[in-house]
């Protein structure tokens, strides 16, 4: 995800956020079964993070602090991490 984030620093913002929204679902829809609930929350937690530092490089003075980045989420979210597969242990 860095090295996507990074070649595509360039992209607007919603095209990012579209790209990522799918990666996100898209990891969920495979990894997403009972018990991995965990490494679900820490991929969304860490495709956040990253793609946070990377747009805080867009700009001439650098600077986006988490603040503002939670805000710009508030308006337009990321799918959440979910458990998509349930499956019971006989």
């Amino acid at each position: 995800m860095t090295e996507w984030c990074r070649l595509n620093l360039h992209r607007p913002f919603r095209a990012q956020h579209a790209h990522l929204s799918r990666v996100i679902r898209g990891h969920c829809a495979y990894y997403g079964i009972s018990g991995n609930g965990r490494r679900i929350r820490w991929y969304h937690h860490q495709i956040t993070r990253i793609w946070k530092k990377w747009l805080a490089r867009r700009g001439r003075h650098s600077n986006l602090p988490w603040s503002r980045f939670r805000a710009m989420l508030a308006r337009h979210p990321l799918p959440t991490a979910k458990i998509v597969h349930q499956y019971a242990v006989p």
